[in-house]
């Protein structure tokens, strides 16, 4: 049988403790909105987190995260166009074929 391990939303400190570094209330929207309602469950009147649940999710963003990184790098985005794409440049940049610039690199 799978041990599932349920942590309290109230209690910030055992959060913390298992990397889960969103505030409580934050968590309570979360839940209330249907943001990730796979995570959350209801005991007793009280909100918990299914730290398994919790695992899965952060393992499935981070290979996202690196997917995407990867397929910036393959279409030559540069580091300045991906600021410009997170909006912190006003300018835009393309890069030219040959034009040496640090890609950015998934790890």
């Amino acid at each position: 049988m799978n041990n599932v391990k349920l942590l309290p939303v109230k209690n910030k400190k055992i959060l913390e403790e298992h990397g889960v570094y969103f505030s409580p209330g934050t968590l309570r929207r979360w839940h209330c909105q249907r943001i990730h309602p796979e995570i959350f469950t209801k005991v007793g009147g009280l909100l918990f987190i299914n730290f398994n649940e919790w695992q899965k999710l952060i393992a499935q963003k981070t290979r996202l995260a690196k997917k995407t990184a990867k397929k910036i790098q393959e279409l030559g985005y540069c580091k300045k166009k991906v600021q410009i794409l997170r909006g912190q440049k006003a300018q835009n940049h393309f890069c030219d074929e040959g034009e040496d610039h640090n890609y950015v690199k998934s790890k």
